[in-house]
This record gives structure tokens, sequence and C-alpha cells, in this order.
């Protein structure tokens, strides 16, 4: 479902195991007790749990029938999100480190059980093909002296996995929607209309030159952006890691790379500038 944090599939994963699929309360491993009315309300939001809520703030977690529905979906995708949230904060506190090293830690596990070599192999090859993470690869294809990039950290704070954050299009169409207000065009596609949702497009005209280009003019717009330090030089810095490496990462990883920029853009300058990015790439 798009949107929703690690804690809510969590606790999503853990519910669907139970008697009648509810809880009056959540184990500690599950959600600490501080987060649970958060999650309680995202999952109730999003009618996934029933409206509980009494006066006095108790509340049960009783899935309705589209939250069974959802938790048994997101069984096997549960395990991935585990295995990537474990990387990113493995590597968060353990930099230039090898992410197997947390293997032999108590990261490694949950209530679902044990994370296996090949789940966190997985994981690793997931975040570095996004641009989350970087390192070495040792011989047998490990990666020794791993850290997280500007992206990873950021995907580490929005605590959701790829599939949560990522737009649609993968590797070779970057997308980025919106709301719309009033007709626009980028590039040669006319897009939306008002109070639609618009979707941009980049298509596989553009190469890795084109986009090195815009991102040097967008750089601009983000140093002259009213923004906290912090997030500014976040979007600097994933800025900056994509104009020195993709000339030899190649195409498919800028391209990558865009779905991550671009979503950090629109969560900390807003969908306008969003555009600006995706329309300065296709008409680059």
């Amino acid at each position: 479902m798009p949107g929703m944090t690690f804690c809510a599939e969590r606790v999503l994963r853990w519910l669907i195991d139970q008697p009648g699929q509810q809880a009056s309360s959540l184990p500690d491993e599950v959600v600490p007790p501080s987060l649970a009315e958060t999650v309680y309300s995202e999952l109730q939001l999003a009618d996934l749990v029933h409206a509980t809520l009494t006066l006095d703030g108790q509340f049960d977690f009783i899935l309705t029938t589209r939250g069974r529905v959802e938790a048994n979906r997101m069984r096997e995708s549960y395990r991935s999100s585990l295995a990537q949230i474990r990387v990113l904060e493995w590597l968060a506190t353990h930099p230039e480190t090898s992410p197997e090293a947390m293997l032999k830690s108590e990261s490694a596990a949950d209530f679902t059980g044990s994370l296996s070599g090949r789940e966190v192999s997985l994981a690793v090859e997931e975040l570095e093909s996004g641009g989350y993470l970087e390192g070495t690869k040792a011989w047998g294809g490990s990666m020794i002296r791993a850290r997280l990039t500007a992206a990873g950290q950021r995907l580490l704070r929005s605590q959701m996995n790829l599939d949560q954050v990522q737009l649609s299009g993968g590797m070779t169409t970057t997308n980025v929607s919106a709301d719309n207000y009033g007709t626009q065009h980028i590039g040669n596609q006319a897009i939306g209309g008002q109070g639609h949702t618009m979707t941009a497009h980049i298509g596989s005209e553009v190469s890795v030159e084109d986009i090195l280009a815009a991102l040097s003019q967008f750089r601009n717009h983000v140093e002259d952006a009213d923004l906290p330090a912090e997030e500014k030089q976040d979007l600097l810095e994933e800025i900056g890691a994509i104009e020195s490496r993709g000339p030899r990462r190649g195409l498919e990883w800028v391209r990558a790379q865009l779905n991550a920029l671009s979503t950090a853009v629109t969560g900390t300058l807003g969908s306008e500038s969003a555009e600006l990015l995706i329309r300065m790439i296709s008409e680059s």
C-alpha cells in the first residue's frame, strides 16, 4: 500500500497471525508503546483496522476486511522490508562495514525469524542499485566498507521500504506525480488538468549528459531555496553524487537516482520544484 511506514507494515504482519486478527495491545518488539497510537491512526485512516479509539484514549487493533487482505498480500514482502530496514539501520550505526556483518547481531531477527544471508544480500543489491548505499565489492559479491548515501539517510528517516517510496517507472522511465491545477506541458507531453494528478515521464531519448547538465541548473534552484540547512544539504549531496558518479555508472544508474531525488524534492521543496526538475531534464 503506497506510503505505508515499516512500523505499520510490521503490525499488519503480526496481526494476521493472531486469533481473530486482533489484539488489545502489541508486544514491544512489534511496536514500542510510544508509537502504538501513531501506528493505530495510520492504519485506521487507511481503513486497515477498525475505529476503536475511546474518549479515554484506549484502542484495540482489529483488522478490517481490507486489512486482512492487505496483511495477507504483504506476508512475503514483509521479509524484504525487514531486510532493507535492518541494513539501513546497521549502516547508519556501523558505517564503512559489511552489511552481512549484521547477521551476527540481534538486529538480524524479529518475530518472523532470523534473516538469511540471501535476504540480506538481496536487500543490499536493491539498495545499491537505487543509490541508497555504496561500497566496495569483495570477492564473491559481498560488499565491504559500505555506507549510506544522502538518499539512503533520507530513506531511513522515512521508515519506508523501497516499494513504498520509489515512484513508478523503475530504471527506464522516471515518473513524478503531484496535484496539478491547470494543464501543463513537460517536454512534448501535455499532462494533467484542473484538480487532476499529473505524471511526468523522462523517456529513453534523454542521455546522461542531458541529465547532468539539467542537474547543474537545478542545483542553483536548490541553493536559492528557503529550506532548513540540513534538508538543503541533503538535496545538494544527492545532486552532487549523481553528478560525480553518473558518467562512470551510466544511464540506468542515473535514472534510478532520479527516482530518489525527485521523491526528496517533492517532500522538501514541493511538487512545483519536482516538476521544474523534470522539465529541465526533458527540455535539455
